[in-house]
C-alpha cells in the first residue's frame, strides 16, 4: 500500500494556497491510491492529521466510511471544541515541550487524550507497536520535541 499511496500524482497548483486550505488534488490522487490498495488485498490501517479539518469537514464521513482514521490538528481550547463537535478525534499540540514525567493519559484544552507513547516512551515504542492512532482509538497529545 505505502508503494501505491508513493506513487500518487503530486498536486499542481498555479498560486499558493492558504496553509489551512484543502489540496483537493492530493486528497483525490490519495483516495484512489487508497482504493486501489484496498482491492489489491492492502489491510493496513491509515490515518492522518490535518490543519486542514475545517475545509475536510464535509468530506469527513467518506473517510470514516473507508476506514481511514482522520485527526484534526489543534492548538487551542476552542478549535478542541470545535473540532470535536465535527466528529474528529484530536491531534493536540499543547504548545510545550514534554514535562519529564508525564501520564500515559492527560487532560488538555478540556479533552482527555494519550500522550503519544513514542514521545513518552523516548522511542521504546513506535506507531506500528502502537497503534492508537491508526485504530482511532481516541486524542493525543504530542508535545514539542526538546
Amino acid at each position: 500500500m505505502n508503494a501505491t499511496l508513493t506513487r500518487a500524482p503530486k498536486a499542481k497548483r498555479k498560486a499558493p494556497r492558504k496553509a489551512t486550505g484543502l489540496d483537493r488534488t492530493y486528497v483525490a490522487a490519495t483516495l484512489l491510491a487508497y482504493r486501489k490498495a484496498r482491492r489489491q488485498g492492502a489491510t493496513v490501517p491509515v490515518w492522518f492529521y490535518t490543519h486542514a479539518w475545517r475545509d475536510l469537514a464535509p468530506h469527513a464521513p467518506y473517510f470514516r466510511r473507508l476506514g481511514i482514521q482522520t485527526y484534526a490538528s489543534v492548538h487551542t481550547a476552542v478549535d478542541a471544541r470545535e473540532a470535536s463537535e465535527l466528529g474528529y478525534h484530536l491531534a493536540i499540540d499543547p504548545g510545550e515541550e514534554m514535562p519529564d514525567k508525564v501520564p500515559a493519559f492527560v487532560e488538555v484544552y478540556g479533552k482527555r487524550a494519550i500522550v503519544c507513547p513514542e514521545m513518552r516512551k523516548k522511542g521504546k515504542v513506535d506507531c506500528t507497536g502502537c497503534m492508537y492512532c491508526p485504530k482511532g482509538l481516541g486524542n493525543v497529545v504530542f508535545y514539542r520535541h526538546k
